[in-house]
């Protein structure tokens, strides 16, 4: 795993469920700068953490132990079964369900 897309995904995670690094150190016992250092790629937190932090950040082990593919469906989510999407074409709306 490459620390810098860990990094990455532990601080989109963390500012999508609206926690700061403070709350962070302080649930996980750590310092301001120990999650610093993990979302600038600096470190990788201690291999008994990623439940820990996967519980805080509401992700699975799995998401958090691939970074790489985590961050590519966040960037590109399926839309889901029952989901509608609208299309604006020269006036006309289409409503399109899946």
């Amino acid at each position: 795993m490459q620390k810098e897309q860990f990094g990455i995904l532990l601080t989109t995670l963390r500012k999508k469920n609206g926690i700061s690094q403070k709350e962070m150190a302080e649930w996980l016992s750590v310092s301001v700068s120990a999650v610093s250092k993990w979302e600038h790629g600096k470190n990788l937190p201690d291999m008994t953490m990623p439940g820990s932090i996967a519980e805080i950040l509401q992700a699975s082990c799995d998401e958090l132990l691939n970074p790489e593919k985590t961050l590519e469906r966040l960037a590109n989510p399926e839309p889901q079964k029952g989901e509608t999407e609208e299309t604006d074409m020269k006036g006309y709306t289409f409503l399109n369900v899946e």
